[in-house]
């Protein structure tokens, strides 16, 4: 079986390479090479030399990258899976991201938390599929000469390898099982997501100078797998992955030498990550997948969903947020499970929570410190910065305050797993902006923070659109569906990881509370230095409909002590159009 962590590369950096710094650096050969029945090769090279590629570039001196395939057997179905994988970057660049950070977020969805390397190198471009290739431009203005290999070469590298490998080992996946067959769609899913997260991280550690062992790559691997599979398929993954592991390993391990032969600007790495391809690695990556089988229901959680009035659960009647359908889904995963926090709302067997309706992610800062210790989570789920989006000046620093505020868990508890989720949208047009620019730079700063040492995941809250929202800053009951599908995946993820430690004691006198943390009894005391949302800002409830101005012209209140509520009226774009100042009781 050939994946595209073996891919035939038919070009290797010319004498060019030193001077240009550019697309001719790549030898620029667009030669055709025969491709092994089922696998793939890769081409890249100047926009000039590309043929009948030439006209998806700008210009002859952009990058273009092409990932060929060959489906012998169903050629439709591997193009569906190209188009699938092409449509979802597109649908994130559309987002707001370049094309760096589509397949940064990318690597990041499927991460199996083993490696992770900053890269400042940014660059943009376009991901399209022709016939049965997967073809990636970049334009010559992204292509500079500095830090072109250990930057820009090795992002492009690694994202081309979680696109290619995610499409490949889904279709080789399918072509073992019967047609048809139910279990094959969400088996090859969770083989194809596991496999193409564990070679991202492991090539990016290789071309790092990072050191891995044998055990390294099979346990990456098996837990990879294990995290995205559903328990109800459990069967036919270890029927599969117990068949299929061998062949599939000496495939890798063929291809990583011919990928050593071409690339000699780094052959000894590739070489070395080669020779741990072997039998062994297969029977580690079967035992591995036994063994978290047999561990699945045992994890011991205790959740601190963590945010503002999202995580309170406001835009549903029952403002049961995403931690209702997220607390039902984790009951088959966890032999204990206990949410907690300060606050309490919601439909659900468990209410705890510490979402503050109205606050920044400063605030939460503020508090984080202290909850941690007087709970004592395990888990964290963080979805932070809506409120911060509410204009261009706190927009602008929310980025450096959700670092400040990693920073503390981090070093309040390092092995805590925290799992940070992109924001959802907004139906203003303003506000939206502003949640774009910032959630392009939340899988950058999570990356960073992995660097440092913390148990940390992205979630990525792509799924929600301006269809799920309720108003304009909170979503509906589809919404928050997406979110705990989401935030289930990755909390699923974590508690397959030996990192995870079993929750302890917390605290009772942290924050100044007096209720018992980690019971699953809300504590009755008031976390953190009481000190109140910056500005005045702050949130009491559903707003009726003051005079002057619609329900939905509404975007925030501010509580400035003088016996009357401020509202800032906007227009359909979000822009303001006017203050009202009314006495208070306009809340129901």
């Amino acid at each position: 079986m050939a994946l595209l962590a073996s891919l035939a590369v038919v070009v290797a950096p010319g004498p060019a390479a030193a001077a240009d710094g550019g697309c001719a650096s790549f030898g620029s050969s667009f030669a055709p090479k025969q491709i092994p029945e089922n696998g793939s090769s890769l081409r890249v090279g100047c926009a000039r030399d590309a043929g009948d590629l030439r006209s998806l570039a700008g210009g002859d001196s952009d990058l273009v990258l092409a990932l060929d395939f060959d489906p012998t057997r169903r050629p439709e179905q591997m193009r569906g899976l190209l188009m699938q994988t092409a449509r979802e970057t597109q649908a994130d660049m559309a987002r707001g991201l370049s094309l760096s950070q589509a397949l940064e977020l990318r690597a990041e969805r499927h991460s199996v938390d083993y490696y992770s390397e900053p890269n400042d190198v940014d660059f943009d471009g376009s991901v399209r599929v022709v016939g049965t290739s997967l073809v990636i431009v970049v334009p010559a203005s992204d292509v500079g000469t500095a830090g072109f290999w250990d930057g820009l070469w090795k992002k492009l590298v690694v994202g081309a390898a979680v696109l290619g490998v995610t499409a490949l080992s889904a279709s080789l996946c399918l072509l073992a099982f019967n047609v048809g067959a139910p279990a094959a769609a969400p088996v090859c899913g969770a083989v194809s997501a596991g496999l193409g997260g564990a070679t991202g991280e492991l090539l990016s550690a290789t071309l790092d100078g990072h050191p891995i062992d044998r055990t390294i790559v099979g346990n990456a691997i098996g837990t990879a797998i294990m995290a995205a599979v559903a328990g109800a398929l459990l069967g036919e993954l270890l029927s599969y992955v117990n068949l299929e592991a061998r062949p599939l390993i000496e495939s890798v391990q063929e291809k990583l030498g011919e990928y050593a032969a071409v690339f000699t600007r780094w052959r000894t790495p590739l070489t070395a990550l080669q020779n741990l391809f072997n039998p062994d690695v297969a029977k580690l990556i079967i035992d591995t997948v036994r063994r978290l089988s047999h561990g699945i229901g045992t994890a011991q959680a205790k959740v601190l969903p963590l945010g503002d009035s999202i995580t309170h659960g406001v835009g549903t009647p029952g403002q049961s947020s995403y931690r209702a359908q997220l607390f039902t889904a984790l009951q088959d995963d966890t032999s204990s499970l206990d949410f907690v926090g300060s606050q309490d709302s919601g439909q659900l067997a468990d209410t705890d929570h510490e979402g503050h309706p109205g606050w920044r992610i400063g605030q939460i800062d503020e508090i984080a410190g202290c909850t941690v210790a007087r709970y004592r989570p395990n888990v964290v789920t963080l979805h932070i910065g809506t409120n911060d989006m509410r204009d261009a000046a706190t927009a602008a620093v929310a980025p450096a305050r959700l670092r400040a505020l990693l920073e503390r868990l981090r070093k309040r508890d390092p092995d805590m797993a925290v799992l940070v989720a992109t924001l959802v949208p907004s139906t203003s047009g303003s506000v939206n902006a502003r949640v774009r620019v910032y959630n392009a730079q939340i899988p950058r700063i999570v990356a960073e923070q992995r660097a440092r040492g913390q148990f940390i995941r992205l979630v990525d809250m792509g799924a929600v659109t301006t269809a799920d929202m309720s108003d304009s800053l909170h979503p509906n009951a589809a919404g928050y569906t997406k979110m705990a599908a989401a935030f289930h995946r990755a909390v699923r993820h974590v508690l397959y990881s030996p990192r995870l430690a079993a929750p302890v004691a917390g605290d009772p006198a942290a924050c100044g509370g007096t209720g018992t943390p980690g019971t699953g009894s809300p504590g009755t005391g008031t976390p953190g230095t009481g000190t109140p949302p910056e500005d005045g800002w702050d949130w009491q409830g559903t707003i009726t409909r003051p005079v002057g101005a619609t329900r939905d012209e509404v975007r925030f209140a501010d509580l400035d002590g003088d016996g009357r509520d401020d509202y800032l009226v906007v227009d359909g774009q979000g822009a303001a159009k006017a203050w009202l100042n009314v006495s208070v009781g306009g809340w129901k």
